[in-house]
């Protein structure tokens, strides 16, 4: 049904637990009762490069379960839990997972939704964007968040036939991967209609899987939902000093390169931890855009210094609708940052 593959990391636990049963008891034979109870059993045939056994699970009582070796006398008696965690089909191994990749491999999406605008975005540098060279700023966050729903969709089960009749709208998954694999193709019949499961395949001619339509959530998103939405559109490790300008007084981080962070004013300190500070900086995002205020009262003006430009912003004490008002040094736009994220930088 499904591609049979098998996940590794569900075969070693169950190997650990069928190695390390302990019997009860050991009997030379059974109860008249249950003298059948080793003869309709489930078989675990275990082989190596030498030897070969074959390790047999019957009925059972209350006490337990009956089980034996090809390779050993008797009748051992285990712990009836423990043998139902060695009762295990084939499906309780299977990969279930839609695709065999991982993310280090993928270089490039292309989305065709249906009743969507169709884009592409590829990876350079670390960093994703736009693959027609767009001046829209993609958030690698929010890129890799959905790549990882994308690498962790499951299949229910492989279907037969059509995905749908002639003219259906099929949307369209295209993943480029690295060291020259070959660009994988999905085709959805994704319906408005359908809460359930989506069918989808390879190809365009015969569905071979079908998806839970929940796990298409966190994957069918616009190119403007990928949008970079922070203030400072730099990374945590290109800031070199931090400037955090009070009414009664001027704060400086700088960055040093033997012991991380220094304070240089208004006093000096050395070997500073930072990372929250810096996180909080780099990730501002805009809450909302407002109307501009007359009555604008800055309470802090932070600068940001990389090694390849200078960021500043105004940010006031009022809060409205649940964000701080800020205003770039450049500009007279005005918007919102989150509340709880303008109290990090207030003293």
């Amino acid at each position: 049904d499904l591609n049979p593959r098998i996940r590794c990391q569900a075969m070693m636990p169950y190997l650990t637990k069928l190695a390390s049963r302990q019997a009860l008891s050991v009997r030379d034979k059974l109860p008249a009762i249950d003298r059948q109870a080793v003869d309709k059993t489930d078989r675990i045939h275990l082989s190596g490069p030498d030897s070969s056994v074959q390790f047999e699970l019957g009925g059972g009582r209350k006490s337990g379960i009956y089980c034996r070796t090809d390779n050993r006398a008797g009748i051992a008696v285990i712990d009836s839990g423990d043998g139902a965690e060695l009762m295990k089909d084939f499906g309780d191994f299977r990969d279930t997972r839609l695709l065999d990749v991982q993310a280090s491999e993928v270089t490039g999406l292309s989305f065709a939704w249906v009743g969507m605008q169709p884009y592409s975005i590829r990876k350079m540098n670390g960093r994703w964007q736009v693959a027609d060279g767009g001046e829209l700023r993609l958030s690698t966050r929010k890129v890799e968040r959905m790549l990882g729903s994308l690498l962790a969709v499951r299949v229910n089960r492989n279907l037969q036939g059509s995905q749908g009749g002639p003219g259906d709208e099929l949307s369209s998954i295209n993943i480029n991967l690295s060291n020259s694999r070959k660009p994988l193709e999905i085709f959805l019949a994704v319906k408005g209609g359908d809460k359930d499961a989506i069918p989808g395949s390879f190809s365009r001619d015969t569905a071979e899987f079908e998806l839970p339509h929940f796990s298409l959530k966190k994957i069918r998103r616009t190119l403007d939902s990928l949008r970079d939405e922070r203030i400072f559109k730099i990374e945590p490790e290109e800031i070199e000093t931090i400037e955090l300008a009070f009414p009664d007084e001027t704060i400086v981080f700088q960055r040093d390169g033997r012991n991380g962070w220094a304070m240089t004013s208004p006093e000096v300190k050395s070997n500073l931890d930072l990372t929250r500070l810096i996180a909080t900086v780099a990730n501002l995002p805009v809450k909302e855009t407002v109307d501009s205020r007359k009555d604008f009262q800055a309470h802090l003006k932070l600068t940001v210094r990389t090694g390849t430009g200078r960021f500043s912003l105004e940010m006031s004490e009022e809060v409205y609708n649940g964000g701080n008002f800020v205003r770039l040094a450049d500009s007279q736009g005005m918007f919102t940052v989150n509340q709880y994220k303008a109290s990090q930088l207030f003293k």
